[in-house]
C-alpha cells in the first residue's frame, strides 16, 4: 500500500488487504456462473460471465450475484490469478477478472473497470516502487506521513480523549 503524496509505502498481508478493500461490499458465495458472451473492452477481447449464488435457476429466472469479465487466457501467475479472483470474490477457473459488476443491497455496483489493459512480461521494474519512498510500520503511519514524523494509532487515540466542551 503506498502514499504517493508522502512518498510512503506499507506492506499490508493479504489476509488483511482483501477484507478491507472490500469492506463496503457484501461478501459473494458464487455457486453457479454462466457465459454470457465476449465483449471487446480496453482494447482487449474478455468473455462475459453471469454468477449466482444459487445451484439452479428452475422455473423462475434467477437474478445473479455478479457479472464479470475476465481475459480467458492471462499472461499471468497462477498465484497472481488466484489473487485477483479472491479479491473480487470470484471463482478461478474462467481467468483474469478485468471488470467486475456485484449486487450491492439489491442493487448492481462497479467494482472494477479498467481504463486501459497491457501486457507485460519479466519487467520487474514495473512493480518496483519509484526512488525516494520509504517505508512506515503501519497504516496509520501510511495515512498520516504527509503530516511529518511517525503518527502512532495511540497518537490518535490521545488526540480523542480531549473534552468535547473545551473545543
Amino acid at each position: 500500500m503506498i502514499n504517493p503524496e508522502a512518498k510512503a509505502y506499507t506492506d499490508i498481508p493479504l489476509s488483511e488487504w482483501i477484507p478491507w478493500s472490500r469492506r463496503s461490499l457484501d461478501n459473494l458465495n458464487i455457486v453457479r456462473v454462466e457465459r454470457s458472451g465476449e465483449e471487446t473492452l480496453a482494447g482487449v477481447r474478455c468473455v462475459h460471465y453471469l454468477g449466482y449464488d444459487t445451484k439452479s435457476g428452475g422455473a423462475v429466472k434467477m437474478r445473479p450475484c455478479a457479472e464479470f469479465w475476465c481475459l480467458p487466457k492471462p499472461a499471468c501467475s497462477k498465484e497472481a490469478l488466484q489473487y485477483w479472483c479472491k479479491l473480487f470474490a470470484l471463482p478461478v477457473g474462467y481467468g483474469l477478472p478485468i471488470k467486475v459488476r456485484q449486487v450491492c443491497d439489491g442493487r448492481f455496483v462497479m467494482v472494477f473497470d479498467p481504463l486501459s489493459v497491457k501486457t507485460r512480461s519479466g519487467q520487474k521494474e514495473a512493480f518496483e516502487l519509484p526512488g525516494g519512498y520509504h517505508k512506515v510500520k503501519d497504516r496509520t503511519a501510511l495515512y498520516f506521513a504527509g503530516a511529518g514524523g511517525d503518527l502512532n494509532a495511540s497518537d490518535l487515540n490521545e488526540f480523542f480523549r480531549s473534552d468535547l466542551d473545551r473545543r
